[in-house]
C-alpha cells in the first residue's frame, strides 16, 4: 500500500482511492487504520453489478449480504 500511494505523489495524483463491499469488514478496518477515509457509500449497488457479473455470491464474509460498495479514499 504504502509503494502505491508514493508512486501516486511521484505522478503528482491528488488522490488514492478504492471500493470495497460492505461485507468486507477486514478491508475497511484495513484501510481506515493507514489513513483512508469513507467517501461514499453506494447501497445496494452489488445488485446491479451482478447483472453483469451473475457469479458474484449473495453472502460473504462472516455470512453477511453483500449488498453495497463502500469508496475510500486518501487526499495526497
Amino acid at each position: 500500500m504504502n509503494h502505491v500511494i508514493e508512486k501516486a505523489k511521484e505522478c503528482k495524483c491528488k488522490r488514492v482511492w478504492l471500493i470495497t463491499t460492505n461485507d468486507n469488514t477486514r478491508a475497511i478496518r484495513y484501510y481506515q487504520k493507514r489513513g483512508f477515509n469513507l467517501c461514499n457509500i453506494y447501497l445496494n449497488s452489488v445488485n446491479e453489478a451482478r447483472k453483469i457479473k451473475p457469479q458474484i455470491p449473495l453472502h460473504g464474509y462472516d455470512n453477511i449480504p453483500i449488498l453495497h460498495e463502500i469508496e475510500f479514499e486518501m487526499l495526497l
